[in-house]
């Protein structure tokens, strides 16, 4: 089967679900030397209903413990490990403006999914970005590779898949194992790199756009082009991530309370 193919045939199977579970384990390197590694578990029910547990157990920069994020409809929140909780999406909301209301009922689904992604590798964006509606994808999830080509055959545990290896935000490669049986993602590597001049561009628009975020940097006495300056410096960075996914269902039926911060059965 052919690259284009095994693509359009995987989207199907993730965008027409009505709901979503998984559990996997994530690790994730950079090139200062940081590190991490955790277990993970999905909840997903379309439109936005979110959930999502993950366990540190092995973190260079941060403690290890067990988080989790959550979207029912009106909460919006991430459990910390220490217990704390907080709302998350009316704040992003304030912070993006014209931005955030954009997005309108899917602010909380955002917040939650960058707030989960920047704490555990990405993890919780690779698969539920396929999904959700693409107002929060902006069309850049995983299966939106380009220069994608066939490499291999080979197992994961006992699925034989497709090995896919293309690009994502022109950052690097991606290479995605597809289960051929059903069409499931079972395991993504990525390698990207960040580069300075590419983060001085983002920080040059934000001072040149009139959104709420950049008021509230510059309140904050961020200087946005002094920002790009200083990225124009800095040495690229390189990430290498890799997630492998269990117990990957669809269309299963999923209690409401899921979706709070109850505690959930091996979760």
């Amino acid at each position: 089967m052919d690259a284009t193919t095994i693509i359009a045939t995987t989207r199907d199977r993730y965008k027409l679900c009505h709901s979503y579970t998984d559990r996997g384990a994530a690790s994730w390197h950079r090139s200062d030397g940081k590190f991490g590694r955790c277990s993970f578990a999905t909840y997903f029910v379309k439109p936005r209903r979110l959930r999502f547990d993950w366990r540190l157990t092995e973190e260079s920069v941060q403690s290890v413990g067990a988080d989790r994020v959550w979207c029912n409809g009106t909460e919006h929140c991430w459990r910390h490990s220490d217990g704390k909780t907080d709302e998350i999406g009316s704040f992003l909301s304030s912070v993006l403006g014209e931005s955030g209301r954009s997005l309108g009922a899917d602010i909380g689904l955002f917040a939650a999914m960058c707030t989960a992604a920047r704490e555990c590798g990405g993890v919780c964006w690779k698969v539920p970005s396929i999904m959700v509606d693409e107002k929060i994808s902006k069309g850049k999830d995983v299966l939106s590779m380009k220069e994608v080509e066939v490499l291999a055959e080979e197992r994961v545990g006992e699925r034989l898949c497709y090995v896919l290896r293309g690009t994502v935000f022109r950052t690097g490669d991606h290479i995605v194992w597809i289960c051929q049986a059903d069409f499931t993602i079972r395991r993504i590597n990525e390698q990207s790199t960040v580069r300075g001049k590419d983060v001085a561009v983002i920080f040059e628009q934000m001072s040149e756009q009139k959104l709420r975020s950049r008021k509230f940097l510059e309140d904050a006495g961020v200087d946005l082009e002094k920002l790009s300056q200083q990225a124009l410096q800095l040495e690229d960075a390189y990430h290498l991530n890799e997630f492998t996914y269990e117990d990957v269902a669809f269309d299963q039926e999923i209690a409401a309370d899921i979706f709070s911060d109850a505690d959930v059965e091996q979760a």
